[in-house]
């Protein structure tokens, strides 16, 4: 007799494969520079509400925005410790932050919670209190720059700049490091980089309006900046000739 042949185990499914993290693509430079910037790193638990992310630091929730690259590795790291170097923003009030590269170890030195931080300390009228104003650079593709960043700051040894109609005082362009203090939702002055420029960087001062081109650059002696044709508002309409009856004719 035939000895019955013993039926194979099925092979268990292979377990799918984590996409690699990807290589960071700007480095955290800490040298003078002339440009406006906002970058650091961050350290801390990713969590998921519904189709956001957030990142929270110590027991602080910040909104966190990914582009697709890094949405790819973030959703095998949910509720997991995580790196991420990001840019900050904000209008003035909240802060959130944009990731551009995210992993489970970091792969630069530096210190979590340190920001590196290009801009001009100053008052602003929607603001209340001193900001870090991060401008859009003049350099970049204009489809690519990003919006001006109002980031709140805590500086107390540096009088921030207020402008005054009848003041020759100009803003400086300063380069810090700052420390994320996540229950208050600012920075926190560390270190300056170098010392404080009388000239700012080129800038984008007016974006332009939808179907419009690009603004053309506007230079002086003091730096240049870009700047727009004033538009008006309003069409001025050829005026209509109404034809009104004569007093002879009777109006019914």
């Amino acid at each position: 007799m035939t000895q019955p042949t013993t039926p194979t185990p099925p092979t268990p499914p292979t377990p799918p494969v984590s996409p690699p993290e990807p290589t960071p693509e700007v480095k955290l430079d800490t040298t003078p520079q002339n440009y406006y910037q906002a970058i650091g790193w961050l350290r801390g638990k990713l969590v998921q509400v519904e189709d956001r992310f957030q990142i929270q630091v110590k027991e602080s929730l910040f909104p966190l925005y990914l582009p697709r690259k890094v949405i790819a590795v973030a959703n095998n790291h949910i509720d997991q410790i995580v790196w991420i170097k990001c840019y900050p923003q904000s209008k003035g009030e909240g802060l959130s932050f944009k990731g551009v590269w995210m992993g489970t170890e970091q792969v630069e030195k530096g210190e979590a919670g340190i920001f590196v931080l290009r801009g001009v300390w100053q008052f602003i009228p929607q603001c209340r209190r001193p900001v870090f104003t991060i401008y859009r650079n003049e350099l970049k593709d204009y489809e690519n720059r990003p919006s001006n960043q109002h980031l709140p700051l805590i500086w107390a040894d540096q009088p921030p700049y207020r402008f005054r109609k009848d003041s020759e005082e100009k803003p400086k362009f300063y380069q810090i490091t700052a420390r994320l203090i996540p229950q208050r939702a600012c920075f926190g002055f560390v270190s300056q980089i170098a010392d404080p420029q009388d000239f700012t960087p080129r800038r984008v001062k007016k974006p332009p309006m939808d179907g419009q081109s690009a603004p053309a650059v506007s230079k002086s002696s003091k730096g240049s900046t870009l700047t727009e044709k004033p538009r008006s508002k309003f069409k001025k309409k050829a005026p209509t000739e109404v034809e009104t009856p004569s007093t002879s004719e009777s109006v019914s």
